[in-house]
Protein backbone atom coordinates (compact mmCIF):
# COMPACT_ATOMS: atom_id res chain seq x y z
CA UNK A 1 0.00 0.00 0.00
CA UNK A 2 1.30 3.30 -1.35
CA UNK A 3 1.04 5.76 1.63
CA UNK A 4 1.66 10.06 1.03
CA UNK A 5 0.96 12.73 2.97
CA UNK A 6 -1.26 15.96 2.07
CA UNK A 7 -2.88 18.63 3.63
CA UNK A 8 -6.58 20.10 2.91
CA UNK A 9 -7.36 23.08 1.00
CA UNK A 10 -9.95 24.81 2.85
CA UNK A 11 -12.06 27.12 0.44
CA UNK A 12 -14.39 29.49 2.22
CA UNK A 13 -17.72 31.49 0.46
CA UNK A 14 -17.81 35.12 0.77
CA UNK A 15 -19.48 37.17 3.46
CA UNK A 16 -19.21 35.99 6.98
CA UNK A 17 -17.20 32.67 7.29
CA UNK A 18 -19.38 29.95 9.21
CA UNK A 19 -19.15 26.43 8.80
CA UNK A 20 -22.05 25.87 6.41
CA UNK A 21 -19.65 28.08 4.13
CA UNK A 22 -16.31 26.60 4.29
CA UNK A 23 -15.60 23.41 1.63
CA UNK A 24 -12.52 21.40 1.79
CA UNK A 25 -10.05 19.85 -1.29
CA UNK A 26 -7.42 17.33 -1.58
CA UNK A 27 -5.04 17.06 -4.19
CA UNK A 28 -4.32 13.62 -4.79
CA UNK A 29 -1.25 12.01 -7.36
CA UNK A 30 -1.96 11.66 -10.90
CA UNK A 31 -0.94 7.83 -10.75
CA UNK A 32 -2.71 7.07 -8.10
CA UNK A 33 -5.92 8.60 -10.34
CA UNK A 34 -4.81 6.80 -13.47
CA UNK A 35 -4.36 3.38 -11.62
CA UNK A 36 -8.55 3.47 -10.63
CA UNK A 37 -9.31 4.24 -14.47
CA UNK A 38 -9.57 7.94 -13.96
CA UNK A 39 -8.69 10.89 -16.41
CA UNK A 40 -8.85 14.38 -17.76
CA UNK A 41 -12.34 12.95 -19.92
CA UNK A 42 -12.89 10.07 -16.62
CA UNK A 43 -13.83 11.73 -14.28
CA UNK A 44 -17.02 10.24 -12.13
CA UNK A 45 -16.28 8.83 -9.09
CA UNK A 46 -18.45 7.43 -5.94
CA UNK A 47 -17.67 8.64 -2.73
CA UNK A 48 -18.08 6.40 0.61
CA UNK A 49 -17.77 7.01 4.21
CA UNK A 50 -17.76 4.50 7.19
CA UNK A 51 -17.65 7.06 9.96
CA UNK A 52 -13.20 6.53 9.74
CA UNK A 53 -12.55 6.38 5.84
CA UNK A 54 -13.15 7.93 2.70
CA UNK A 55 -12.90 5.81 -0.15
CA UNK A 56 -12.78 7.47 -3.29
CA UNK A 57 -14.05 5.00 -6.35
CA UNK A 58 -14.20 5.25 -10.07
CA UNK A 59 -17.84 5.12 -10.76
CA UNK A 60 -17.67 5.76 -14.74
CA UNK A 61 -19.41 2.34 -15.36
CA UNK A 62 -22.22 3.28 -13.12
CA UNK A 63 -22.81 7.16 -14.57
CA UNK A 64 -22.91 5.39 -17.97
CA UNK A 65 -25.32 2.55 -17.17
CA UNK A 66 -27.38 5.43 -15.20
CA UNK A 67 -26.93 7.56 -18.59
CA UNK A 68 -28.33 4.43 -20.84
CA UNK A 69 -31.34 3.45 -18.16
CA UNK A 70 -32.54 7.65 -17.98
CA UNK A 71 -32.25 8.00 -21.91
CA UNK A 72 -34.34 4.37 -21.77
CA UNK A 73 -36.63 5.69 -19.45
CA UNK A 74 -37.35 9.44 -20.76
CA UNK A 75 -38.81 7.51 -23.69
CA UNK A 76 -41.34 5.70 -21.43
CA UNK A 77 -42.58 8.87 -19.69
CA UNK A 78 -42.47 10.51 -22.80
CA UNK A 79 -44.98 8.22 -24.02
CA UNK A 80 -46.97 8.01 -20.55
CA UNK A 81 -47.49 11.77 -20.61
CA UNK A 82 -48.26 11.84 -24.63
CA UNK A 83 -51.06 9.17 -23.26
CA UNK A 84 -51.76 10.37 -20.12
CA UNK A 85 -51.49 13.92 -20.00
CA UNK A 86 -49.32 13.42 -16.33
CA UNK A 87 -47.44 10.96 -14.17
CA UNK A 88 -48.99 10.66 -10.70
CA UNK A 89 -46.32 11.02 -7.50
CA UNK A 90 -49.09 10.36 -5.18
CA UNK A 91 -48.49 8.67 -2.18
CA UNK A 92 -50.15 4.97 -1.87
CA UNK A 93 -50.57 5.24 -5.71
CA UNK A 94 -49.60 3.29 -8.08
CA UNK A 95 -46.22 5.30 -9.00
CA UNK A 96 -45.02 5.27 -12.74
CA UNK A 97 -41.46 6.58 -11.75
CA UNK A 98 -41.01 3.86 -8.79
CA UNK A 99 -42.04 1.03 -10.90
CA UNK A 100 -39.80 2.13 -13.72
CA UNK A 101 -36.98 2.50 -11.13
CA UNK A 102 -38.12 -1.63 -10.38
CA UNK A 103 -38.01 -2.47 -13.29
CA UNK A 104 -34.34 -1.23 -14.41
CA UNK A 105 -33.32 -2.10 -10.84
CA UNK A 106 -33.98 -5.70 -11.59
CA UNK A 107 -32.68 -5.31 -15.17
CA UNK A 108 -28.79 -4.10 -14.31
CA UNK A 109 -28.34 -5.05 -10.62
CA UNK A 110 -28.09 -1.12 -9.66
CA UNK A 111 -29.22 0.37 -6.58
CA UNK A 112 -32.93 1.23 -6.76
CA UNK A 113 -32.64 4.59 -4.87
CA UNK A 114 -30.34 5.64 -7.00
CA UNK A 115 -32.07 4.67 -9.98
CA UNK A 116 -34.91 6.88 -8.31
CA UNK A 117 -33.09 9.65 -7.57
CA UNK A 118 -32.01 9.71 -11.27
CA UNK A 119 -35.55 9.42 -12.73
CA UNK A 120 -36.89 11.93 -10.32
CA UNK A 121 -34.18 14.96 -11.36
CA UNK A 122 -35.17 14.49 -14.59
CA UNK A 123 -38.69 14.58 -13.69
CA UNK A 124 -37.91 18.10 -11.90
CA UNK A 125 -36.06 19.45 -14.92
CA UNK A 126 -38.68 18.73 -17.63
CA UNK A 127 -41.96 18.93 -16.10
CA UNK A 128 -44.07 20.75 -13.83
CA UNK A 129 -45.28 19.66 -10.61
CA UNK A 130 -48.15 20.45 -8.19
CA UNK A 131 -48.40 18.69 -5.18
CA UNK A 132 -49.65 19.26 -1.22
CA UNK A 133 -49.52 17.00 1.49
CA UNK A 134 -52.83 16.48 4.20
CA UNK A 135 -52.58 16.63 8.31
CA UNK A 136 -51.51 13.34 8.06
CA UNK A 137 -48.66 13.95 6.09
CA UNK A 138 -50.25 12.13 3.31
CA UNK A 139 -48.96 13.60 -0.20
CA UNK A 140 -50.66 13.89 -3.12
CA UNK A 141 -49.12 15.34 -6.11
CA UNK A 142 -48.06 14.57 -9.97
CA UNK A 143 -45.57 15.75 -12.86
CA UNK A 144 -47.58 17.49 -15.75
CA UNK A 145 -46.84 18.57 -19.38
CA UNK A 146 -50.02 21.15 -19.40
CA UNK A 147 -52.62 22.61 -17.61
CA UNK A 148 -54.64 19.83 -19.59
CA UNK A 149 -52.40 17.38 -18.11
CA UNK A 150 -53.03 18.86 -15.11
CA UNK A 151 -56.82 18.92 -14.87
CA UNK A 152 -57.11 15.25 -16.04
CA UNK A 153 -54.95 14.77 -12.69
CA UNK A 154 -57.09 16.71 -10.43
CA UNK A 155 -60.27 15.35 -12.14
CA UNK A 156 -59.26 11.89 -11.28
CA UNK A 157 -58.54 12.97 -7.28
CA UNK A 158 -62.42 14.30 -7.09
Amino acid sequence: MEKRKGKLIVNKSGGTASVAGVTFRVTLPSSWIRKIGLSEDARNIKLMFDGQKIKIINNEEETKMLNNILEDAKIKIQEKMNKVGFVDDTDNAERFIDDLAREYEEEHDLDFDLILETLEDHMKKTYKRKGSCDKTGHYAGCYYKDKEGLKKWESIGE
